[in-house]
């Protein structure tokens, strides 16, 4: 049992979510959001979540953005999904 422990802690501390390169793609997306004085509710609303939980959970790094998220953000932020992109290549 300790040792499947051990696999799942390796396991998770792999998973993007954890990389240098995805903390500051999540970083940039937020200093963006707050530069243009968007509340997370008011991106939640027009992305179509229920509410602004989920967007928190991903600034805070508990849930994964996906791509197609990726884009709407994006979009709502006036920025090409390329541009938040290229901070996973650095």
């Amino acid at each position: 049992m300790r040792q499947e422990n051990k696999t799942q802690n390796v396991r998770a501390r792999t998973k993007t979510i954890f990389r240098d390169t995805y903390r500051a793609m999540i970083h940039e997306l937020i200093k963006v959001r707050k530069e243009l004085k968007l509340s997370q509710t008011v991106v939640a609303q027009q992305v179509g979540w229920p509410d602004h939980t989920y967007l928190s959970k991903i600034e805070t790094l508990e849930k994964r953005l996906d791509v197609v998220e990726l884009a709407q953000l994006a979009k709502i932020y006036g920025k090409p999904a390329a541009f938040f992109i290229s901070f996973l290549e650095e």
